[in-house]
């Protein structure tokens, strides 16, 4: 199956990109300091980065184990995408949602791994992207599939931790409204 590089990129930046991020960090890191959220925010992307890496190496072994198909694994995606988009709509901003757990007094590095790593970074959807594009080709590049991928994964966790490290800025900037409807 041939896909577009755009729509690559865009399902990337949706699933596991910093779109769905910045809102969940900067509540979850509320009340540490720089250091310490420069700190969550690189072991977030190392873990993130890491399981995509994993993910992609592994995707012809998983379809092949399981006879899944290009088709099937789209399908899954979609269901996952729609639940994700239905509860993101339901639960809203976690600063301004009623009875939701306020941020942490004091945040941890354990941050990184959950609630930021997964489902933040890599959600059940992103694990299924990943192991689909490694079933399909890109109609305007000439890389090769695998290395495309994961040019494109280290691509996206650098922005992601580009983001978290200036989450408080671009909160100002944007305000809290726009990634929500985003």
């Amino acid at each position: 199956m041939e896909i577009a590089l755009s729509t690559i990129i865009t399902m990337y930046m949706i699933m596991l990109g910093p779109v769905k991020l910045i809102l969940p960090f900067a509540h979850a890191t509320a009340n540490a300091n720089v250091a310490l959220k420069r700190e969550i925010a690189l072991r977030t992307t190392l873990w993130g980065g890491g399981v995509a890496l994993i993910c992609l190496m592994v995707g012809d072994f998983v379809v092949e184990k399981f006879f899944l198909s290009a088709g099937t694994l789209m399908i899954a995606i979609s269901f996952f995408l729609a639940t994700f988009a239905y509860s993101l709509a339901h639960v809203g901003d976690p600063a301004q949602t009623k009875g939701a757990p306020p941020p942490p007094e004091t945040p941890t590095k354990e941050l990184a791994a959950f609630p930021l790593a997964f489902p933040g970074v890599i959600p059940p959807q992103g694990f299924g992207l990943l192991v689909l594009t490694t079933q399909v080709d890109c109609a305007d590049v000439s890389l090769s599939g695998l290395t495309l991928d994961i040019v494109l994964a280290a691509i996206v966790m650098v922005a992601n931790f580009v983001c978290m490290i200036g989450a408080e800025a671009i909160l100002k900037i944007t305000g809290r409204m726009f990634w929500l409807l985003l």
